[in-house]
């Protein structure tokens, strides 16, 4: 098996990933998609709270999307691009769509309680590195 990737690279392969979904979201919420608008010239605390639920659903099918295609592809987002790593199965067959989406939709459980925490701990303390996405995909992240 080649070698895991650091934890540092992972967390700045986050981090790009991350600015890259913001920006996204961002030009979403300025065309005032889904009802999403930066405007601030009345406050309707309801419509506001629509606006919230509406971006965090958003962010979350974008996140989705984004890792499960780039991931399921070529076992590379943008971020994991330019730190060389790559998530790879641990059983040597292809990545695959169906894998990326396992690993990724229970990233929203590693963000817990707060900040990554959760997922951060696992990496750790697991001698293959490896969050509860990578352990139920049975995936592990590698130096590319």
């Amino acid at each position: 098996m080649d070698e895991y990737a650091s934890l540092v690279q992972r967390a700045i392969a986050s981090i790009i990933d991350q600015m890259l979904m913001s920006i996204i979201v961002l030009i979403i919420a300025g065309l005032g998609i889904g009802g999403l608008t930066l405007s601030v010239d009345k406050v309707d605390p309801m419509a506001s709270m629509g606006s919230v639920v509406g971006i965090m659903v958003i962010v979350y099918l974008l996140w989705i999307v984004y890792y499960t295609y780039f991931e399921g592809s070529s076992g590379q987002t943008l971020g994991k691009k330019l730190m060389h790593i790559r998530v790879v199965r641990r059983d040597d067959n292809p990545m695959g769509f169906v894998t990326a989406f396992v690993r990724n939709v229970l990233r929203v459980v590693d963000y817990l309680p707060t900040l990554y925490i959760l997922g951060l701990a696992m990496i750790l303390l697991n001698e293959d590195k490896q969050r509860l996405g990578d352990m139920a995909a049975n995936t592990v992240v590698i130096q590319d």
